[in-house]
């Protein structure tokens, strides 16, 4: 069998915290920038936000709304299911606002950059495959300190192809020279990185920073 020659890694919960970044940015937000007229706890307004935050970014991911519209929409989805309504000039405000407080607290894991450099002595070479936009994207990397450790970043805002769909991981194969057996990815949702993985004929590495166990159509490898 030939040898994996590369690492790629998703970006989001897997080298940069995403999770923690959405948690504080919307913290602020909902104590200085959310005019609801009953305010809901913070636990409710995270979930609430996550579960509508999660369908308008499918959304965009699909296709069907362009970033900043999904971004948008979401906050008049989100007073909707308080019973208010948002005009539009309030949501676009809200997005501007979450957008300059999420980036904000972008960091990466603590372990992420010194894995990396650790990999690169090892002979691997590094690249990142991710949903999302691509100036967002590539703007974590840079903001993080890892963007100088990766020789090719693949963001599917960029290619209007998303994880979990092979055609991604394909592009990548090209930009890398590589053929799937020689490729290896690593991320912490076995929706998208392990199932896109193994559908492009990868080995798939299943990051498990929640410390859930893996179904019997899980990852190969586990860490």
């Amino acid at each position: 069998m030939p040898k994996i020659k590369a690492l790629v890694f998703d970006l989001d919960g897997t080298l940069v915290d995403q999770e923690g970044a959405e948690r504080d940015a919307l913290q602020q937000l909902l104590d200085h920038e959310i005019k609801l007229a009953a305010k809901p706890a913070f636990y409710v307004f995270l979930r609430d936000w996550r579960n509508v935050a999660d369908d308008y970014l499918n959304r965009f991911l699909h296709n069907q709304l362009g970033f900043d519209e999904q971004r948008i929409q979401r906050f008049e989805a989100l007073y909707a299911k308080y019973g208010e309504a948002c005009p539009r000039a309030e949501a676009e405000r809200l997005h501007q606002a979450y957008g300059r407080l999420y980036a904000e607290q972008w960091r990466a894991f603590d372990e992420s950059a010194e894995a990396m450099l650790n990999l690169k002595q090892a002979g691997y070479r590094l690249a990142v495959i991710t949903n999302g936009d691509g100036v967002q994207q590539r703007g974590k990397l840079q903001q993080t300190g890892l963007a100088p450790l990766f020789e090719h970043v693949l963001v599917s805002g960029d290619v209007k192809v998303a994880k979990p769909d092979p055609a991604i991981f394909r592009l990548s194969e090209q930009a890398l020279g590589l053929s799937p057996a020689e490729l290896a990815y690593v991320g912490d949702r076995t929706d998208a990185d392990v199932a896109g993985a193994k559908a492009a004929g990868w080995l798939p590495i299943w990051l498990d920073r929640q410390g859930m166990p893996g179904s019997d159509e899980g990852p190969e490898g586990v860490v």
